[in-house]
């Protein structure tokens, strides 16, 4: 449980958040997989199985590591050190792409769409190591009956870093000529991701319970394996968010389809990372404290209404004025967070220790299956002709109808949160009866 002794732990890890929103290695305005990355790709012509590939690679490789960064993550006791070499490493990759573009200038254009993908692919791996950690870092700042609100509040103030990009990445994009912004882009987030990094190591993470471990990476595995066979509340979540994944896999795709299909320029389009965090910070003050009150089912619903909102808007409206831009930039946003608040309040809430590693771990690897390959799958029939956007449209339309179906009659909140709301219940009917 949560039970900090302070809230300055909590304090410096919402500053780490602000800064990260900025420029952070992965997870920044500059490098979130929706924003510059499909903007450089954009630029440099890529096909759109290519630019499908990124939401792949940030998915994927967010994964894959999962199961041995949770065995790290559940014998360490302070988890900061850990973190803060993560996010310093991840951002070494950056250096390397901002310095290739800085001196050859993109001229191969090929060559540096394949490097992009092969860097922004390392980037992710290694920074996808710190995510049990972080997870349970933060639980250890936070305290459990806050959870919710706290935690909509720390993504409130790291989306706000990310708004603040679009001013930062609206600055390189007037002062610098393509593709020299790009490679002050890529620079700038080696910077801040090092200062990232230098924030985590700083702050004072209280000591938690050493849990006790198989020594053997087979054996943890074998616990893995049981958590699915017996959690059964878990199991319906994780089917619930596969059908949820069309909103994650059509983030990248609407960003080209405004560009190449209605005309929207790269500047506007730089904008999207920060208006989607303005939609986030709307509903970190807001919509994320349901999770306290009525648990994350309800999110979850609210988010998945809201995709069909965004997707009309930008699929049915063939107006592209900037009202309309905006709203769907800034409704993805809350969709978007809505969605990540739920999935971690639900993560978090279906464990039953204190170290929460190992659920994490099992989340972003399940939840993450048909991340990973629809997106390259849909890129490619793009290019082929065998679909057209219209087509994924409907697609991703009918699957999100289907994901509120399963919602509302199959998903259950968890036990940790039903307990909690009756324990309160019965306090309040405690002190009606004195």
């Amino acid at each position: 449980m949560g039970n900090p002794k302070n809230m300055r732990g909590f304090y410096k890890y919402t500053t780490f958040l602000f800064f990260e929103g900025i420029g952070g290695s992965v997870w920044g305005g500059m490098t979130m997989y929706y924003g510059i990355p499909v903007v450089f790709l954009t630029y440099l012509n890529a096909s759109a199985m290519q630019i499908g590939l990124i939401t792949a690679l940030f998915w994927g490789m967010l994964a894959i590591p999962q199961f041995w960064a949770a065995y790290i993550s559940e014998k360490l006791t302070i988890k900061k050190n850990w973190v803060a070499l993560v996010i310093f490493v991840s951002s070494f990759t950056w250096l390397i792409l901002g310095l290739y573009v800085l001196i050859t200038k993109a001229a191969d254009t090929n060559a540096t769409i394949w490097l992009f993908l092969i860097l922004y692919t390392c980037a992710c791996f290694i920074k996808a190591f710190d995510v049990p950690a972080n997870s349970s870092m933060v639980f250890k700042l936070i305290p459990t009956e806050r959870l919710g609100r706290l935690g909509g509040i720390a993504v409130a103030v790291g989306t706000l870093g990310m708004v603040s990009s679009g001013f930062v990445n609206t600055k390189i994009n007037t002062t610098f000529a393509k593709p020299m912004n790009f490679a002050v882009f890529f620079l700038a987030t080696f910077v801040i991701s090092a200062f990232t990094a230098l924030i985590i190591f700083s702050i004072d993470e209280p000591e938690s319970e050493k849990i006790k471990q198989s020594p053997h990476f087979a054996a943890f595995l074998k616990k893995v394996v049981a958590i699915i066979k017996t959690d059964m509340v878990f199991n319906k979540f994780i089917l619930g968010k596969w059908l949820m994944s069309g909103h994650h896999i059509l983030t990248a795709f609407i960003l080209a389809f405004l560009i190449k299909e209605r005309g929207v320029s790269q500047v506007v389009a730089g904008w999207f990372p920060s208006m989607m965090a303005v939609g986030t910070i709307i509903c970190g003050l807001t919509i994320a404290r349901f999770n306290d009150l009525y648990g994350p089912k309800f999110i979850f619903l609210i988010s998945q209404i809201l995709v069909i909102i965004y997707m009309i808007i930008a699929w049915l409206i063939p107006w592209t004025g900037t009202p309309f831009i905006i709203a769907v930039f800034i409704i993805s946003g809350i969709a978007m967070a809505a969605d990540w608040s739920g999935f971690g309040y639900m993560t978090y809430q279906c464990c039953p220790t204190e170290d929460k590693s190992t659920y994490v771990a099992i989340s972003m690897l399940s939840v993450n299956v048909l991340t990973v390959p629809l997106p390259i799958i849909f890129g490619k029939l793009l290019d082929m002709g065998i679909l057209n956007y219209d087509c994924m449209f409907t697609i991703f339309m009918i699957s999100t109808i289907v994901s509120i179906i399963y919602i509302i009659t199959v998903f259950e909140n968890p036990k940790a949160f039903i307990d909690m709301i009756n324990e309160k219940k019965a306090k309040a009917a405690a002190l009606q009866e004195k």
